[in-house]
Protein backbone atom coordinates (compact mmCIF):
# COMPACT_ATOMS: atom_id res chain seq x y z
CA UNK A 1 0.00 0.00 0.00
CA UNK A 2 1.40 3.37 -1.00
CA UNK A 3 1.63 6.16 1.50
CA UNK A 4 0.38 9.61 0.52
CA UNK A 5 2.68 11.86 -1.42
CA UNK A 6 3.22 13.10 -4.93
CA UNK A 7 2.70 10.21 -7.31
CA UNK A 8 1.35 7.92 -4.59
CA UNK A 9 -1.22 5.46 -5.81
CA UNK A 10 -3.35 5.37 -2.67
CA UNK A 11 -4.41 7.47 0.29
CA UNK A 12 -2.95 6.54 3.67
CA UNK A 13 -4.80 3.60 5.29
CA UNK A 14 -6.82 2.88 2.14
CA UNK A 15 -6.37 -0.65 0.82
CA UNK A 16 -7.27 -1.92 -2.64
CA UNK A 17 -10.17 -4.03 -1.33
CA UNK A 18 -11.82 -0.91 0.11
CA UNK A 19 -12.36 0.48 -3.39
CA UNK A 20 -15.21 -1.97 -3.99
CA UNK A 21 -18.74 -1.43 -2.68
CA UNK A 22 -18.95 -5.14 -1.85
CA UNK A 23 -16.27 -4.70 0.83
CA UNK A 24 -18.51 -2.30 2.76
CA UNK A 25 -21.79 -4.06 1.94
CA UNK A 26 -20.46 -7.33 3.39
CA UNK A 27 -19.36 -5.56 6.57
CA UNK A 28 -22.80 -4.01 6.99
CA UNK A 29 -24.64 -7.31 7.11
CA UNK A 30 -27.35 -8.78 4.89
CA UNK A 31 -30.39 -7.28 6.63
CA UNK A 32 -29.07 -3.71 6.84
CA UNK A 33 -27.66 -3.78 3.30
CA UNK A 34 -30.79 -5.02 1.53
CA UNK A 35 -33.61 -3.55 3.56
CA UNK A 36 -35.89 -1.59 1.20
CA UNK A 37 -36.93 1.89 2.33
CA UNK A 38 -39.88 3.95 1.13
CA UNK A 39 -38.63 6.85 -1.04
CA UNK A 40 -42.04 8.56 -1.08
CA UNK A 41 -42.09 8.75 2.72
CA UNK A 42 -38.48 9.96 2.76
CA UNK A 43 -39.19 12.68 0.19
CA UNK A 44 -42.16 13.90 2.21
CA UNK A 45 -39.98 14.06 5.32
CA UNK A 46 -37.21 16.06 3.60
CA UNK A 47 -37.52 19.71 4.53
CA UNK A 48 -37.13 21.95 1.44
CA UNK A 49 -34.94 25.00 2.12
CA UNK A 50 -36.71 27.28 -0.38
CA UNK A 51 -39.90 27.60 -2.42
CA UNK A 52 -40.59 24.08 -3.72
CA UNK A 53 -40.51 23.69 -7.47
CA UNK A 54 -44.03 22.26 -7.54
CA UNK A 55 -45.39 25.36 -5.81
CA UNK A 56 -43.71 27.54 -8.43
CA UNK A 57 -45.31 25.46 -11.19
CA UNK A 58 -48.70 25.87 -9.53
CA UNK A 59 -48.21 29.64 -9.32
CA UNK A 60 -47.69 29.85 -13.09
CA UNK A 61 -50.52 27.44 -13.89
CA UNK A 62 -52.88 29.69 -11.96
CA UNK A 63 -51.80 32.66 -14.06
CA UNK A 64 -49.36 34.08 -11.54
CA UNK A 65 -46.72 36.57 -12.61
CA UNK A 66 -43.28 35.16 -13.42
CA UNK A 67 -41.76 38.21 -11.73
CA UNK A 68 -43.13 37.02 -8.39
CA UNK A 69 -40.77 34.03 -8.56
CA UNK A 70 -37.60 36.03 -9.27
CA UNK A 71 -35.06 36.03 -6.45
CA UNK A 72 -32.81 39.05 -5.70
CA UNK A 73 -29.52 38.81 -7.57
CA UNK A 74 -27.06 40.75 -5.42
CA UNK A 75 -23.88 42.05 -7.02
CA UNK A 76 -21.50 40.56 -9.58
CA UNK A 77 -18.65 39.24 -7.41
CA UNK A 78 -15.12 40.57 -7.31
CA UNK A 79 -12.31 38.23 -8.29
CA UNK A 80 -10.00 37.20 -11.09
CA UNK A 81 -10.55 36.17 -14.69
CA UNK A 82 -9.18 33.07 -16.42
CA UNK A 83 -5.89 34.90 -17.06
CA UNK A 84 -5.38 35.72 -13.38
CA UNK A 85 -6.24 39.40 -13.84
CA UNK A 86 -8.72 41.25 -11.60
CA UNK A 87 -12.15 41.56 -13.18
CA UNK A 88 -12.86 45.17 -14.08
CA UNK A 89 -15.72 47.38 -12.99
CA UNK A 90 -16.57 47.86 -16.67
CA UNK A 91 -16.94 44.11 -17.18
CA UNK A 92 -19.07 43.81 -14.03
CA UNK A 93 -21.28 46.61 -15.31
CA UNK A 94 -21.75 44.89 -18.68
CA UNK A 95 -22.76 41.64 -17.00
CA UNK A 96 -25.17 43.40 -14.66
CA UNK A 97 -26.69 45.31 -17.57
CA UNK A 98 -27.16 42.08 -19.53
CA UNK A 99 -29.06 40.64 -16.54
CA UNK A 100 -31.82 43.26 -16.85
CA UNK A 101 -34.73 40.97 -17.64
CA UNK A 102 -36.59 41.21 -20.89
CA UNK A 103 -39.98 39.47 -21.20
CA UNK A 104 -40.25 36.15 -22.99
CA UNK A 105 -43.65 34.88 -24.15
CA UNK A 106 -43.15 31.24 -23.12
CA UNK A 107 -42.85 30.07 -19.53
CA UNK A 108 -42.47 26.27 -19.78
CA UNK A 109 -39.34 24.49 -20.98
CA UNK A 110 -36.82 21.67 -20.73
CA UNK A 111 -33.06 21.48 -20.92
CA UNK A 112 -31.80 19.69 -24.02
CA UNK A 113 -28.33 19.00 -22.62
CA UNK A 114 -26.57 18.89 -19.26
CA UNK A 115 -26.38 22.66 -19.21
CA UNK A 116 -24.45 25.04 -16.98
CA UNK A 117 -26.65 27.02 -14.59
CA UNK A 118 -24.94 30.35 -13.93
CA UNK A 119 -25.42 33.10 -11.34
CA UNK A 120 -25.13 35.71 -14.10
CA UNK A 121 -25.69 35.57 -17.88
CA UNK A 122 -22.07 35.03 -18.91
CA UNK A 123 -19.70 32.10 -19.41
CA UNK A 124 -16.77 34.21 -18.21
CA UNK A 125 -15.48 32.81 -14.90
CA UNK A 126 -14.69 34.72 -11.72
CA UNK A 127 -12.11 33.04 -9.49
CA UNK A 128 -11.23 34.02 -5.92
CA UNK A 129 -7.45 34.02 -6.42
CA UNK A 130 -5.18 34.75 -9.41
CA UNK A 131 -3.94 31.14 -9.59
CA UNK A 132 -7.34 29.47 -9.19
CA UNK A 133 -8.77 27.81 -12.30
CA UNK A 134 -11.21 25.46 -10.55
CA UNK A 135 -13.68 27.35 -8.35
CA UNK A 136 -15.68 29.65 -10.61
CA UNK A 137 -17.91 31.76 -8.35
CA UNK A 138 -20.53 32.15 -11.10
CA UNK A 139 -21.00 28.40 -11.63
CA UNK A 140 -23.95 27.16 -9.58
CA UNK A 141 -24.48 23.68 -11.01
CA UNK A 142 -25.60 21.88 -14.15
CA UNK A 143 -29.17 20.95 -14.91
CA UNK A 144 -29.80 17.43 -16.13
CA UNK A 145 -30.83 16.46 -19.65
CA UNK A 146 -34.61 16.80 -20.11
CA UNK A 147 -34.95 18.59 -16.78
CA UNK A 148 -38.12 20.70 -16.44
CA UNK A 149 -37.48 24.44 -16.24
CA UNK A 150 -39.67 27.48 -15.65
CA UNK A 151 -38.66 30.35 -17.94
CA UNK A 152 -38.80 33.64 -16.02
CA UNK A 153 -37.40 35.96 -18.71
CA UNK A 154 -34.45 36.49 -21.02
CA UNK A 155 -31.25 38.51 -20.91
CA UNK A 156 -30.88 41.86 -22.64
CA UNK A 157 -28.77 40.27 -25.41
CA UNK A 158 -31.36 37.52 -25.98
CA UNK A 159 -28.78 34.76 -25.44
CA UNK A 160 -29.79 33.58 -21.96
CA UNK A 161 -32.90 32.51 -20.05
CA UNK A 162 -33.39 33.13 -16.36
CA UNK A 163 -34.92 29.84 -15.22
CA UNK A 164 -36.21 28.19 -12.09
CA UNK A 165 -35.00 24.60 -11.99
CA UNK A 166 -36.08 21.98 -9.43
CA UNK A 167 -33.04 22.94 -7.34
CA UNK A 168 -31.79 26.45 -8.19
CA UNK A 169 -32.67 29.64 -9.98
CA UNK A 170 -30.11 30.92 -12.47
CA UNK A 171 -29.13 31.65 -16.05
CA UNK A 172 -28.94 29.03 -18.82
CA UNK A 173 -27.94 29.65 -22.42
CA UNK A 174 -30.99 29.74 -24.67
CA UNK A 175 -29.42 27.19 -27.02
CA UNK A 176 -29.56 24.68 -24.12
CA UNK A 177 -33.30 25.15 -23.47
CA UNK A 178 -36.38 24.31 -25.53
CA UNK A 179 -39.72 25.90 -24.68
CA UNK A 180 -43.08 24.15 -24.91
CA UNK A 181 -46.75 24.57 -24.06
CA UNK A 182 -48.29 23.71 -20.69
CA UNK A 183 -49.69 20.34 -21.81
CA UNK A 184 -46.33 19.17 -23.18
CA UNK A 185 -44.63 20.35 -20.00
CA UNK A 186 -47.07 18.37 -17.86
CA UNK A 187 -46.61 15.26 -19.98
CA UNK A 188 -42.83 15.14 -19.83
CA UNK A 189 -42.41 16.60 -16.33
CA UNK A 190 -44.37 13.62 -15.02
CA UNK A 191 -41.86 11.32 -13.33
CA UNK A 192 -43.98 8.15 -13.24
CA UNK A 193 -42.39 6.35 -16.24
CA UNK A 194 -38.66 6.96 -16.28
CA UNK A 195 -35.43 5.38 -17.37
CA UNK A 196 -32.89 6.19 -14.66
CA UNK A 197 -29.14 6.20 -15.28
CA UNK A 198 -27.30 4.45 -12.44
CA UNK A 199 -23.75 4.23 -13.84
CA UNK A 200 -21.65 6.85 -15.64
CA UNK A 201 -21.01 7.04 -19.38
CA UNK A 202 -24.21 5.42 -20.64
CA UNK A 203 -24.93 5.98 -24.33
CA UNK A 204 -28.11 7.19 -26.02
CA UNK A 205 -27.82 5.81 -29.54
CA UNK A 206 -28.31 8.04 -32.61
CA UNK A 207 -30.92 7.08 -35.15
CA UNK A 208 -29.43 4.90 -37.92
CA UNK A 209 -28.80 6.91 -41.06
CA UNK A 210 -28.63 10.25 -39.25
CA UNK A 211 -25.51 12.37 -38.78
CA UNK A 212 -26.28 12.78 -35.07
CA UNK A 213 -23.54 11.85 -32.61
CA UNK A 214 -24.23 9.47 -29.69
CA UNK A 215 -25.17 11.21 -26.45
CA UNK A 216 -23.41 10.20 -23.22
CA UNK A 217 -25.36 10.54 -19.97
CA UNK A 218 -24.33 9.93 -16.39
CA UNK A 219 -25.58 8.98 -12.94
CA UNK A 220 -28.84 10.60 -11.87
CA UNK A 221 -30.10 11.39 -15.39
CA UNK A 222 -33.83 10.70 -15.71
CA UNK A 223 -35.33 10.28 -19.18
CA UNK A 224 -39.02 9.63 -20.00
CA UNK A 225 -39.54 6.08 -21.16
CA UNK A 226 -40.91 5.70 -24.69
CA UNK A 227 -43.04 2.86 -26.00
CA UNK A 228 -41.58 1.78 -29.31
CA UNK A 229 -40.13 -1.37 -30.80
CA UNK A 230 -37.76 0.30 -33.24
CA UNK A 231 -36.07 3.60 -34.03
CA UNK A 232 -35.60 4.17 -37.72
CA UNK A 233 -34.13 0.94 -39.06
CA UNK A 234 -32.90 -0.29 -35.66
CA UNK A 235 -35.00 -2.77 -33.69
CA UNK A 236 -35.06 -2.51 -29.89
CA UNK A 237 -33.97 -6.10 -29.26
CA UNK A 238 -31.66 -5.49 -26.30
CA UNK A 239 -32.61 -1.88 -25.70
CA UNK A 240 -34.93 0.31 -23.70
CA UNK A 241 -36.53 3.23 -25.53
CA UNK A 242 -36.45 6.79 -24.18
CA UNK A 243 -37.63 10.18 -25.34
CA UNK A 244 -34.71 12.45 -26.20
CA UNK A 245 -35.19 16.26 -26.20
CA UNK A 246 -34.11 18.50 -29.06
CA UNK A 247 -34.41 22.21 -29.75
CA UNK A 248 -36.20 23.06 -33.00
CA UNK A 249 -35.15 25.96 -35.21
CA UNK A 250 -37.69 28.27 -33.53
CA UNK A 251 -36.51 27.25 -30.04
CA UNK A 252 -39.46 24.97 -29.28
CA UNK A 253 -39.21 21.45 -27.90
CA UNK A 254 -38.97 18.53 -30.28
CA UNK A 255 -38.65 14.97 -29.00
CA UNK A 256 -37.61 11.79 -30.73
CA UNK A 257 -37.47 8.19 -29.54
CA UNK A 258 -33.97 6.86 -28.91
CA UNK A 259 -32.52 3.56 -27.75
CA UNK A 260 -30.22 2.68 -24.86
CA UNK A 261 -28.69 -0.75 -24.37
CA UNK A 262 -30.14 -2.50 -21.32
CA UNK A 263 -27.58 -3.12 -18.61
CA UNK A 264 -26.63 -2.42 -15.00
CA UNK A 265 -26.33 1.31 -15.69
CA UNK A 266 -29.74 1.74 -17.36
CA UNK A 267 -32.72 1.03 -15.11
CA UNK A 268 -36.43 1.22 -15.89
CA UNK A 269 -37.70 3.20 -12.93
CA UNK A 270 -35.80 4.03 -9.77
CA UNK A 271 -33.64 1.44 -8.07
CA UNK A 272 -35.04 -0.13 -4.88
CA UNK A 273 -33.99 2.19 -2.05
CA UNK A 274 -31.47 -0.03 -0.29
CA UNK A 275 -28.09 0.79 1.20
CA UNK A 276 -26.46 -1.79 -1.06
CA UNK A 277 -27.84 -0.09 -4.18
CA UNK A 278 -26.79 3.31 -2.86
CA UNK A 279 -23.19 2.17 -2.36
CA UNK A 280 -23.00 0.43 -5.73
CA UNK A 281 -24.14 3.56 -7.54
CA UNK A 282 -21.80 5.76 -5.48
CA UNK A 283 -18.80 3.53 -6.20
CA UNK A 284 -19.59 3.59 -9.93
CA UNK A 285 -18.29 7.18 -9.79
CA UNK A 286 -15.05 6.23 -8.01
CA UNK A 287 -12.14 8.11 -9.54
CA UNK A 288 -14.30 10.65 -11.37
CA UNK A 289 -12.57 14.05 -11.52
CA UNK A 290 -13.81 16.68 -9.04
CA UNK A 291 -15.82 19.49 -10.63
CA UNK A 292 -16.93 22.48 -8.56
CA UNK A 293 -20.53 23.32 -9.45
CA UNK A 294 -20.42 20.34 -11.83
CA UNK A 295 -17.70 22.05 -13.85
CA UNK A 296 -16.07 19.87 -16.52
CA UNK A 297 -19.38 17.94 -16.59
CA UNK A 298 -18.36 16.21 -13.35
CA UNK A 299 -19.51 16.29 -9.70
CA UNK A 300 -18.65 18.21 -6.59
CA UNK A 301 -19.32 16.79 -3.12
CA UNK A 302 -23.00 17.71 -2.85
CA UNK A 303 -24.04 16.95 -6.44
CA UNK A 304 -22.35 13.57 -6.02
CA UNK A 305 -24.56 12.87 -2.99
CA UNK A 306 -27.67 14.28 -4.66
CA UNK A 307 -27.32 12.33 -7.91
CA UNK A 308 -26.57 9.06 -6.13
CA UNK A 309 -29.69 9.36 -3.96
CA UNK A 310 -31.72 10.42 -7.01
CA UNK A 311 -31.23 6.98 -8.57
CA UNK A 312 -33.23 5.61 -5.61
CA UNK A 313 -36.05 8.12 -6.17
CA UNK A 314 -34.93 10.30 -3.23
CA UNK A 315 -34.65 13.96 -4.20
CA UNK A 316 -32.13 15.82 -2.05
CA UNK A 317 -31.40 19.55 -2.24
CA UNK A 318 -28.33 20.59 -4.23
CA UNK A 319 -25.87 22.14 -1.75
CA UNK A 320 -24.43 20.58 1.39
CA UNK A 321 -25.90 23.02 3.93
CA UNK A 322 -29.40 22.61 2.46
CA UNK A 323 -28.94 18.84 2.45
CA UNK A 324 -28.06 18.90 6.14
CA UNK A 325 -31.08 21.05 6.95
CA UNK A 326 -33.37 18.83 4.87
CA UNK A 327 -32.57 15.50 6.55
CA UNK A 328 -35.16 14.85 9.25
CA UNK A 329 -33.06 12.52 11.39
CA UNK A 330 -29.61 13.82 12.30
CA UNK A 331 -27.26 13.19 15.17
CA UNK A 332 -25.05 16.10 16.14
CA UNK A 333 -21.36 15.34 16.59
CA UNK A 334 -19.15 17.27 18.99
CA UNK A 335 -16.21 16.82 21.30
CA UNK A 336 -12.86 15.19 20.66
CA UNK A 337 -11.93 12.96 17.74
CA UNK A 338 -12.44 9.85 19.88
CA UNK A 339 -15.83 11.05 21.13
CA UNK A 340 -16.98 11.63 17.56
CA UNK A 341 -15.62 8.27 16.42
CA UNK A 342 -17.53 6.51 19.20
CA UNK A 343 -20.70 8.40 18.24
CA UNK A 344 -20.32 7.11 14.67
CA UNK A 345 -20.36 3.48 15.78
CA UNK A 346 -24.16 3.51 15.57
CA UNK A 347 -24.18 4.86 12.00
CA UNK A 348 -24.61 2.64 8.93
CA UNK A 349 -22.94 2.68 5.54
CA UNK A 350 -24.99 5.00 3.33
CA UNK A 351 -25.61 7.55 6.05
CA UNK A 352 -24.41 11.05 5.23
CA UNK A 353 -21.73 13.06 7.04
CA UNK A 354 -22.08 16.85 7.05
CA UNK A 355 -19.54 19.57 7.72
CA UNK A 356 -19.47 23.26 6.73
CA UNK A 357 -19.09 23.32 2.95
CA UNK A 358 -18.71 19.56 2.52
CA UNK A 359 -20.71 16.33 2.57
CA UNK A 360 -19.66 12.66 2.44
CA UNK A 361 -21.21 9.20 2.21
CA UNK A 362 -20.28 7.23 5.31
CA UNK A 363 -18.89 3.73 4.66
CA UNK A 364 -18.29 2.31 8.12
CA UNK A 365 -15.51 1.44 10.54
CA UNK A 366 -12.50 -0.66 9.67
CA UNK A 367 -9.79 -1.45 12.20
CA UNK A 368 -11.06 1.33 14.42
CA UNK A 369 -11.05 4.01 11.70
CA UNK A 370 -14.15 5.61 10.16
CA UNK A 371 -14.21 5.82 6.36
CA UNK A 372 -16.19 7.81 3.81
CA UNK A 373 -16.63 8.08 0.05
CA UNK A 374 -16.68 11.65 -1.21
CA UNK A 375 -15.76 14.04 -4.01
CA UNK A 376 -12.97 16.14 -2.54
CA UNK A 377 -9.99 18.23 -3.53
CA UNK A 378 -7.27 17.06 -1.18
CA UNK A 379 -5.97 16.65 2.35
CA UNK A 380 -2.98 17.50 4.50
CA UNK A 381 -0.39 15.03 5.76
CA UNK A 382 3.09 15.61 7.11
CA UNK A 383 2.66 19.35 6.73
CA UNK A 384 1.99 19.09 2.99
CA UNK A 385 -1.17 19.25 0.89
CA UNK A 386 -1.83 16.11 -1.15
CA UNK A 387 -4.19 16.64 -4.07
CA UNK A 388 -6.94 14.12 -4.77
CA UNK A 389 -9.48 15.99 -6.97
CA UNK A 390 -11.81 13.04 -7.46
CA UNK A 391 -14.41 10.77 -5.90
CA UNK A 392 -12.40 8.58 -3.54
CA UNK A 393 -12.45 6.55 -0.34
CA UNK A 394 -10.64 8.09 2.61
CA UNK A 395 -10.33 7.57 6.35
CA UNK A 396 -11.59 10.45 8.45
CA UNK A 397 -8.39 10.82 10.46
CA UNK A 398 -6.60 12.49 7.53
CA UNK A 399 -6.34 16.25 7.98
CA UNK A 400 -8.38 18.88 6.20
CA UNK A 401 -6.56 20.55 3.34
CA UNK A 402 -6.82 24.06 4.79
CA UNK A 403 -6.75 23.32 8.54
CA UNK A 404 -4.62 21.33 10.95
CA UNK A 405 -7.66 19.23 11.89
CA UNK A 406 -8.84 15.69 11.05
CA UNK A 407 -11.84 15.47 8.73
CA UNK A 408 -13.89 13.90 11.51
CA UNK A 409 -13.25 16.92 13.75
CA UNK A 410 -14.97 19.07 11.12
CA UNK A 411 -18.07 16.87 10.87
CA UNK A 412 -21.07 18.55 12.51
CA UNK A 413 -23.67 15.80 12.09
CA UNK A 414 -24.46 12.39 10.65
CA UNK A 415 -27.79 12.05 8.86
CA UNK A 416 -29.80 8.91 8.12
CA UNK A 417 -31.54 9.64 4.82
CA UNK A 418 -32.44 5.96 4.46
CA UNK A 419 -34.64 5.52 7.48
CA UNK A 420 -37.99 3.90 8.20
CA UNK A 421 -40.46 6.75 8.65
CA UNK A 422 -43.84 5.00 8.40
Amino acid sequence: MARPGRGAGMILHVEEAMLSPEFWIARMGEEAAHRVYNPQAINQALKPPHLPFQEAIQTLRQGGDQAALILPAGAVPQGYDRHGQPVTAAWQGQVQKNAILEPFPERWGFSVTRAALRSWPTLDPVFRTPKDQEFDQLQQTRVGVFEPLLILGQSADGQWFLVQSPIYQGWVRQDDVAWCDALTFTRFADRSHLVVITHPRQVVEPEPGSDEEPHVVSVGTMLPEATTFSVGHQASLVHVAVWWPQRAADGSLSVRPALMVKGPGVHQGFLPATRANLLRVAFSLLGERYGWGDSFDRHDCSSFVRDVFQTLGIHMPRNSSAQEQAVSWRQRLSGSYDERRIALEGALAGDVLFMPGHVMVYLGMYRGRPYALHAFVGYRHGGQVHWVNQVMVSPLDIELRDRDLPYLQGVTSVGAVLKTLE
